[in-house]
């Protein structure tokens, strides 16, 4: 449901059901990266932008340590967020 609010462009509708998905996700670390992912972006579009880049930076953590291949375009992604700096080692906003 977070997913279709989110592509109707209902972000704060989209935000609350992500936040509930983590809640009951119930350990499954890999459902909770893609959820953070997702969560961390509706933040962004609903205009929440620090919010947004601190929760994708928790997103990174997880994709760091279960796919790194894939971390590298969130990394990207959270850099292009970033006022003046980029990401720090744990991804999130910040001088480098």
């Amino acid at each position: 449901m977070g997913y279709i609010h989110h592509l109707l462009g209902r972000y704060e509708q989209a935000i609350a059901y992500y936040l509930r998905s983590l809640s009951l996700r119930g350990g499954k670390r890999a459902l909770g990266a893609r959820t953070l992912q997702r969560l961390g972006e509706a933040q962004v579009a609903a205009g929440r932008v620090a919010e947004g880049r601190q929760t994708l930076g928790r997103a990174l953590d997880l994709v760091a340590e279960l796919a790194p291949g894939d971390a590298d375009a969130l990394r990207t992604r959270i850099r292009g967020l970033a006022p003046q700096g980029g990401v720090n080692a744990r991804g999130a906003a910040g001088p480098s």
